[in-house]
């Protein structure tokens, strides 16, 4: 049975919506690099549920694109780790976006948030799960060879933590594996 909104009621509540932040500015970025604190296996995405329950089924992930200064071409797809369907078998076909060009930075990195409630806990691989969870730091090269560091977890406690991406500036050369 599909998604319907109740006639004639002010009713905006879904489960299954993406945001996006956009980093861009005065610098122009040639190069992005994505540090995590965990393992030294790359990841690339954020992965959180509502709860661990065993019957959770709502859960949020994170993609990204960068464009760099000068690009010609744009990216087709946002990015994911390729980790994600060890983590979770659905991920085969929920770590999939395209990048909606008409409003990109020309310059910049912009961070997805996908939230969801066609993810089950109950399938999840439990030996990667506090891997997803912890966060990343997206590390970015401008013409004059300074480097930005920008932190992305998901904020917070409770059941709203997975709905907001907590971003902040950190010195990127202190967060590398």
């Amino acid at each position: 049975m599909g998604y319907k909104d109740p006639v004639g009621e002010d009713y905006d509540f879904k489960l299954n919506t993406t945001d996006y932040w956009t980093l861009s500015g005065p610098g122009k970025y040639l190069d992005c690099k994505v540090f995590h604190g965990g393992p030294a296996e790359k990841r690339e995405s954020l992965v959180t549920w509502e709860n661990e329950s065993e019957h959770e089924i709502l859960a949020s992930y994170t993609g990204f694109v960068f464009v760099p200064h000068d690009t010609e071409k744009v990216p087709d797809f946002m990015s994911f780790d390729r980790g994600l369907p060890a983590l979770h078998p659905k991920f085969v076909t929920l770590a999939n976006d395209t990048v909606e060009k008409d409003w990109l930075p020309k310059n910049g990195l912009v961070i997805s948030n996908y939230r969801v409630d066609t993810l089950p806990f109950s399938g999840a691989d439990k030996k990667y799960v506090d891997k997803f969870k912890a966060p990343l730091v997206f590390e970015l090269l401008d013409t004059q060879g300074n480097t930005t560091g920008v932190k992305v977890e998901y904020s917070g406690e409770g059941v709203r933590r997975r709905d907001v991406l907590a971003i902040k500036e950190v010195i990127a050369d202190d967060f590398k594996d």
